[in-house]
């Protein structure tokens, strides 16, 4: 498997300093790109999983008071998690039964690898992407498929389409990381679609970890779909754009099926 790090040997340490990453990425990354302090007014790292930001005033009321001292004990997950529930079935205009909860969208990704993958069904990713489900694909000894990228380090879809037939699950991180390509919403339903009809028992994991960082026009969440397509399944995280790593909490939407799947599978934490 092509690791992040290998490729930014292979593309340069100029390109490394362009490229995000997220959770234990930091740590990979270190000896490859510039401090912090380096960083040019304006840019947004996100090689620390971090958004330099941070919370905002309302969020941070809002954890103090649910800390305090009658709030929560923190660090831990428990059934106050029903409200978050609702609150982004709210937000995304679907059920609460369509929502699933993880330790930040890391647990997301590794359920539905434990989940979708077996010794007969391959995971399926680009080469680069980000490494959670190869990684824990391969620690539980099931078959992992690489496609890669195009010359423009984009995802080429044809060639993703033709791995994808018969394995289990594609992870699909869109826009991609580490290099922060995106593959434009329509010819993302055009991909889904196709692989519904050549290989219909077959799983896609979409991650939208870095979806509010994305400026093209041609540019929608996938939602919709993981709603009406039990094998369609959407990852979310609060630890991007929402400056919220550290509260590790992430979540996938997706048909009730497919959810309730995921939420009987052992986990920190699960829809309500």
């Amino acid at each position: 498997m092509l690791t992040r790090r290998r490729f930014v040997q292979t593309v340069g340490i100029g390109a490394a300093a362009c490229i995000g990453a997220r959770g234990r990425e930091g740590s990979l990354w270190s000896a490859l790109e510039p401090t912090l302090e380096a960083v040019e007014p304006g840019m947004i790292c996100l090689s620390s999983n971090e958004n330099p930001l941070g919370p905002g005033a309302t969020v941070l009321d809002a954890i103090k008071a649910a800390f305090g001292p009658a709030g929560a004990r923190p660090g831990r997950y428990d059934g106050t998690a029903r409200p978050l529930i609702e609150a982004i079935a709210k937000k995304q205009g679907v059920k609460p039964e369509n929502i699933v909860l993880g330790c930040g969208s890391t647990q997301i990704l590794r359920s539905a690898t434990h989940l979708f993958t077996a010794k007969d069904k391959a995971l399926v990713g680009t080469i680069p992407t980000y490494e959670e489900c190869a990684g824990y694909a391969e620690t539980m000894g099931r078959p992992v498929r690489p496609v890669a990228l195009d010359a423009d380090f984009k995802i080429d879809l044809g060639k993703l389409a033709d791995a994808a037939k018969g394995a289990g699950l594609v992870f699909y991180c869109n826009p991609n990381n580490p290099t922060a390509t995106y593959v434009g919403a329509r010819a993302t339903r055009e991909f889904l679609a196709t692989l519904a009809k050549e290989s219909p028992d077959t799983y896609v994991l979409i991650d939208e970890a870095y979806f509010d960082y994305v400026t093209d026009p041609d540019h929608d969440t996938h939602i919709p779909i993981a709603i009406d397509n039990p094998h369609v399944i959407v990852a979310r995280t609060f630890s991007k754009a929402y400056g919220m790593a550290g509260l590790r909490m992430g979540y996938a939407v997706g048909h009730v099926d497919t959810i309730k799947k995921m939420a009987e599978w052992p986990g920190p934490a699960r829809a309500r």
